[in-house]
């Protein structure tokens, strides 16, 4: 008999976050990462926060101006301050993420590289030609 069969999803959703998270991984390849999805998304609570998620580890490094890409723990740190809207808070670096200019630095250098290339061809258009 397999977990699911054992302890029905619709079930965890009356359950504390804690409790949702712990009884998830204990499923045979149901990471952290996971259960902070199904918390988010599945059951839409509103504090639930994916810290492990690598596109919000980005895009929370290049709208904060950090140097590097904050760990797990410390992107826990930064969001303690959106409590209790995490998962509403966590939205906004994901749309940041899902524009090209929130992906990083080779996104940033494609986007600097077509400016340039733009600006090339209207200084054509211009006559300038430089």
């Amino acid at each position: 008999m397999g977990y699911f069969s054992r302890c029905p999803l619709e079930k965890l959703a009356a359950e504390p976050e804690d409790a949702v998270h712990e009884a998830l991984t204990a499923v045979h390849g149901v990471g952290p990462w996971t259960a902070d999805i199904f918390l988010l998304f599945c059951i839409g609570r509103a504090d639930a926060f994916a810290a492990g998620d690598l596109a919000l580890q980005i895009a929370t490094r290049n709208a904060l101006g950090l140097q590097e890409r904050p760990s797990r723990e410390e992107l826990l740190t930064i969001a303690d301050r959106w409590r209790p809207w995490r998962s509403v808070a966590a939205r906004m670096p994901w749309n940041f993420y899902m524009q090209p200019q929130g992906r990083g630095k080779a996104c940033e250098h494609t986007r600097i590289t077509s400016n340039l290339a733009d600006g090339r061809k209207h200084a054509a258009a211009r006559g300038n030609g430089q």
